[in-house]
């Protein structure tokens, strides 16, 4: 009984604990010939293939909290070192954007580490941003969020899916490497608003694309693949567009957690957990997020409907 108790007054003390998730791509494949500066044949169809299982109305290991809300694509401008421009991470991003009714914010240069980590700051508790970039810079994201040695120290020269698809040869550059399939996934959290976003873990995966943008949503695309859906009978399906997104959104993994407790402990423990509750902090709903967690007399506000 003790040691719930502790757990219980635990609970409490992370109440205002708030997080946010940024999922990192590098844009679709290219030409080995950098003066065309739009996507290749096979990048096109892998922003296809991103558009549609992600805009679909599951819940999966990349998009655990659902499509995103957020869409950040960089810029690269033509410039001194004889870069000419690039529109390849917008063009990766625009059939989500579509499909989503999400404008892409594409204002940010592919150099500027510090305002990209700024970018971060302004998400709102709960949202998920996906972000299209050139590969080079993101391991420079991941070292200024503190991530050293958690991630790795470079995106990855090749990272094939082991599916029946690999590469063309257009996209084979033998100079920065091949990697077109991975998700860098970041984890933010932070003590409340009042306070910053930071790293709380990282993780790589990969998208399943295998050639074809009608083909189907595999590995972290997976309809059904997110934590909080494990155990469960069956995927949630797309809904029409109709439905409210907070009406999808499977119960959190630690609601389930704790009701087990809570059967399995009896009249005592439920009477404690009652006791506790009155100065507890319960969990809010906004868009179908758990986005953070506030008083009780404060979870009588109305859900926020996002305007699709």
């Amino acid at each position: 009984m003790l040691r719930l108790a502790a757990l219980l007054l635990s609970h409490c003390a992370l109440a205002s604990a708030e997080y946010a998730i940024v999922n990192m791509i590098r844009h679709g494949e290219r030409f080995s010939d950098k003066s065309n500066i739009h996507l290749a044949p096979a990048g096109f169809q892998r922003a296809e293939y991103i558009a549609k299982c992600v805009s679909n109305a599951t819940f999966t290991m990349a998009f655990p909290l659902g499509p995103p809300d957020r869409l950040v694509a960089s810029v690269r401008p033509p410039n001194a070192h004889g870069e000419d421009e690039s529109v390849r991470p917008l063009e990766t991003l625009t059939p989500l954007s579509r499909a989503l009714s999400l404008p892409v914010e594409n204002t940010l240069r592919y150099t500027n580490v510090d305002g990209f980590v700024d970018r971060l700051q302004k998400l709102a508790a709960g949202e998920t941003m996906c972000v299209a970039w050139q590969h080079s810079f993101l391991d420079a994201f991941v070292r200024r969020l503190g991530l050293e040695g958690l991630a790795p120290a470079s995106w990855p020269r090749s990272c094939n899916y082991t599916g029946p698809w690999a590469e063309p040869d257009y996209a084979m550059d033998v100079t920065e490497g091949n990697c077109y399939d991975l998700i860098w996934q970041l984890l933010l959290f932070r003590e409340g608003p009042a306070h910053r976003w930071r790293s709380a873990a990282f993780s790589q995966m990969h998208m399943g694309f295998r050639g074809a943008g009608d083909g189907p949503c595999v590995e972290a695309f997976s309809p059904g693949s997110a934590p909080g859906m494990w155990g469960r009978a069956a995927p949630i399906a797309a809904a029409a567009d109709s439905t409210p997104r907070h009406a999808l959104s499977p119960a959190p993994v630690v609601f389930r957690w704790v009701a087990g407790w809570v059967v399995g402990l009896g009249g005592a423990a439920m009477a404690l957990i009652a006791v506790a509750r009155r100065g507890c902090k319960t969990m809010a709903w906004r868009s179908g997020k758990t986005v953070r967690i506030v008083n009780e007399a404060e979870s009588s506000e109305a859900p926020y409907h996002a305007v699709t």
